[in-house]
């Protein structure tokens, strides 16, 4: 009896890590074109990301978030957290407001990515971060929120836009021409 009982969901287990790529049952692959890489779907239905600029008040959900500065390369303070040989640190200013007068919100500096002008993404990391840090924390209704974001890009790296996609909102973002 314990066997079968242990069989059960041993067998559910089984089941669910059954190798799913996150492709669809049924779906077939699809060529992307080279030359403007996107596929026969994308585009049928052509997406335009909306670019902000520095200093926009952005509303996405109950969200309201703003870029209102920018220091590039940021001058590490830390001896021992320097970038490493052939990286920089770019330096982002953010503003959070909490635009819901009935609830709270999350926030944290991993609601942001920076992206060079290859297309290529850095998130925050353990850097030296420019003061006063962005940390993480819920904003109470109405609430705000003001803080630097610290990047590591390569020196070659130029033309940065700032993506700004809490996870709760899943495929939805903004972003933040630097340059």
């Amino acid at each position: 009896m314990i066997v079968a009982v242990m069989a059960i969901p041993a067998a559910l287990l089984l089941a669910g890590c059954s190798g799913s790529t996150g492709t669809p049952q049924g779906a077939a692959p699809e060529k992307v074109d080279k030359a403007t890489d996107q596929t026969a779907a994308d585009k049928s239905t052509p997406k335009q990301q909306q670019l902000f600029k520095i200093n926009d008040e952005i509303k996405l959900g109950d969200y309201v978030v703003s870029v209102i500065g920018k220091e590039d390369p940021y001058k590490a303070k830390n001896q021992f957290m320097q970038p490493k040989a052939g990286n920089r640190l770019v330096a982002v200013e953010v503003v959070y407001q909490n635009n819901n007068k009935d609830k709270t919100l999350d926030y944290n500096q991993f609601d942001w990515k920076i992206f060079d002008s290859k297309g290529y993404n850095f998130e925050s990391g353990m850097t030296d971060s420019k003061e006063p840090q962005l940390s993480s924390g819920t904003l109470n209704p109405s609430g705000k929120a003001r803080g630097w974001v610290t990047f590591e890009v390569p020196d070659e790296s130029k033309d940065f836009k700032i993506q700004f996609a809490p996870s709760f909102l899943s495929n939805e973002n903004v972003e933040v021409q630097l340059y």
